[in-house]
């Protein structure tokens, strides 16, 4: 299936229990729970990169990009 076609991951609508506060799930086969998110914006914008590419989240997760990533920062902070 191509890429763009995908529709494994959706968001649904959800409320905290504890603040009654909306939060919108985004989930995969209809009820594995992948991450919770504030806005609904965010969560159908990280729903659409999962469809695109299912290793979307696990991106950038090597040790040369963490080295990188904190260089930078280290840069970024010391100017």
């Amino acid at each position: 299936m191509r890429p763009e076609n995908r529709t494994d991951y959706k968001v649904v609508e959800s409320t905290r229990t504890l603040t009654g506060a909306k939060t919108w799930t985004v989930m995969v086969g209809g009820d594995i729970r992948v991450t919770t998110c504030n806005t609904p914006e965010h969560a159908y914008e990280l729903a659409k990169n999962l469809n695109l590419d299912p290793y979307f989240l696990e991106r950038g997760q090597t040790r040369a990009d963490r080295i990188k990533a904190y260089d930078a920062y280290e840069k970024a902070s010391v100017t």
